[in-house]
């Protein structure tokens, strides 16, 4: 994912037949557009490629948090973003992500597990909300976030944003968006 200056999946069309790597392929898109919906979701399609934001959610009076993904619903990259609306300010995590299986590395097995058997998470920013978000509660601190996510060895990319705005693949998103909606709290 490049990220200049600094997954709901809803913006790739997908067409499912099949079994294995059959199982799940994009339809090309024949025209460029960008498509507003609700909690400052925003898709922008050509047939180059998507670049989309899930739905923003209010985990916390002061924090906002954000997936944005690029490829399409079948694989590709999705980050999440953990905006501080007081500070203006915020971090992120994430890489690649297969919508049918496990990414890689995954996560090493807890310690009290023999016997563990992985999650089927579609890649680490999808795995970080479910697993390790709530650790964070009630105040989700971003710098402990980002430090979280940069300490557990299988994150493949992290880092600040300094602005209300992140430049994903060359498409803008607005993170201060998400600030006017009511807080419903984590995951």
């Amino acid at each position: 994912m490049r990220l200049v200056g600094t997954c709901g999946i809803s913006g790739a069309v997908l067409a499912l037949a099949g079994t294995g790597a059959e199982a799940c392929s994009a339809i090309a898109r024949e025209s460029s557009g960008v498509e507003r919906g609700e909690q400052c979701s925003v898709s922008h399609f050509s047939p180059k490629g998507d670049v989309f934001s899930g739905i923003a959610k209010k985990i916390s009076p002061e924090v906002v948090r954000q997936t944005i993904n690029t490829g399409t619903g079948c694989g590709g990259e999705q980050i999440v973003v953990y905006y501080d609306c007081a500070s203006k300010e915020g971090v992120w995590m994430g890489g690649e992500f297969n919508q049918m299986g496990m990414f890689d590395p995954h996560p090493p097995a807890p310690a009290d597990q023999a016997s563990y058997v992985p999650t089927m998470t579609p890649g680490p920013a999808a795995y970080f909300i479910d697993n390790e978000e709530g650790a964070f509660a009630p105040d989700y601190a971003p710098d402990a976030l980002l430090a979280k996510a940069q300490s557990v060895g299988w994150m493949p990319q992290s880092g600040r944003v300094g602005t209300p705005f992140i430049t994903v693949d060359g498409r803008r998103f607005n993170l201060a968006c998400g600030c006017d909606l009511p807080q419903t709290g984590g995951n």
